[in-house]
């Protein structure tokens, strides 16, 4: 086949176009070491140089695990759901201070994964699980329904429970769908041994009965309940 000039270059901006229009959010991972800082000095906290050592390994290895399975992870959300994440970029702090992994602004405590601050790490793959964990409490908080049904039969639960019964449902449905099942375990092993136990109680929630997931999925989709579901 013969290609001039042009018809190449016309080819390629094709070829592109196809891998954008398939793509969802790209999301950035880095160390600020300056937020890190002012963290440590409001809180006065001692940040060691072992940790920034170690984090330096941990944070490639996060970055090559997400670009392994991130984009399946959001690509599957979205085409669950029925909704697109609603930001192109994101970026991705990670952190050694003593505070908590959360969605605004995005960060992720990394100091349990290091072998220098705990005897037992978790692994880079739970990581990722927190990673995702904190990109889905923005698209739940915007494509929930109003009045959801299900938190009404949940209303004297924590608000912390409650936050994550939709949360937690949509994660182990695409974990679930894209093979990830075994990762899946480790992120509920690990939520469940964090303190004050609303991870815990939210998961037993959701897991009441094997399917009862889906009953969450159905309120964050955009047309008939259960479209595209997968049941396990």
């Amino acid at each position: 086949m013969h290609f001039t000039i042009k018809s190449l270059v016309i080819f390629i901006l094709l070829i592109s176009n196809g891998n954008a229009l398939s793509r969802t959010m790209d999301v950035t991972i880095q160390y600020n070491s300056d937020l890190d800082e002012s963290c440590s000095n409001a809180k006065n906290y001692k940040i060691k140089d072992s940790w920034k050592k170690e984090l330096k390994i941990k944070q490639s290895q996060l970055t090559q695990e997400w670009d392994n399975y991130g984009e399946k992870l959001l690509l599957e959300t979205e085409n669950l759901v029925g909704h697109k994440f609603n930001r192109a970029f994101v970026t991705a702090n990670l952190a050694l201070c003593k505070t908590p992994s959360r969605s605004l602004p995005l960060t992720i405590n990394m100091r349990y994964s290091l072998s220098t601050f705990t005897n037992n790490p978790v692994s880079i793959h739970v990581k990722v699980g927190t990673l995702y964990h904190e990109l889905l409490h923005p698209y739940i908080t915007n494509n929930l329904m109003t009045n959801s049904p299900l938190l009404t039969l949940y209303i004297k639960e924590p608000q912390r429970v409650k936050d994550h019964l939709h949360l937690l449902a949509l994660l182990k449905a695409v974990y679930s769908n894209v093979g990830m099942a075994d990762k899946l375990s480790s992120i509920i092993e690990v939520d469940n041994s964090l303190p004050n136990g609303f991870y815990k109680r939210a998961w037993e929630i959701v897991n009441s009965t094997p399917n009862y997931y889906l009953e969450f999925i159905g309120e964050l989709q955009t047309t008939k309940p259960n479209k595209a579901l997968k049941r396990n």
